[in-house]
């Protein structure tokens, strides 16, 4: 089981997206390995959205898929807004620029949203929070 401090430490050294083999070798300390076996057992083909913070400051949150998300259909079948349930969902590929450990990145990542959500996302800046 995982305790708050693995937890804390998989936070420290989480990465959206890793390169191939960064974490996996035995040169890493204990939390970057954590943490690159966390990121592997997420599902990356489409990621889910957090929209509370766009009407505050026009950003989004995105983070990728767990096990029990893909079972139920969260992004895939249902809306991947973190907030909606809506079952009638369109794919976006949205250029996502965030700040990790000091440097600035950009991914294209795929969601799947309703239409109203949809909007929210293609109005905002599509920056993380």
């Amino acid at each position: 089981s995982i305790t708050p401090s693995d937890v804390e430490s998989i936070k420290g050294a989480h990465q959206f997206v890793w390169e191939s083999e960064t974490g996996h070798d035995k040169d890493h300390d204990w939390s970057v390995r954590l943490a690159r076996e966390y990121y592997d057992h997420l599902y990356k083909e489409l990621a889910l959205v957090d929209l509370e913070s766009i009407n505050i400051d026009g950003s989004i949150g995105l983070r990728w898929r767990t096990k029990d998300e893909v079972v139920n259909g969260k992004g895939s079948v249902v809306c991947g807004s973190l907030a909606c349930s809506s079952q009638a969902v369109n794919t976006l590929e949205v250029p996502f620029r965030y700040q990790e450990h000091g440097v600035e990145k950009t991914e294209l990542v795929k969601v799947k949203v309703c239409s109203p959500c949809a909007k929210m996302i293609l109005s905002s800046s599509v920056q993380s929070t």
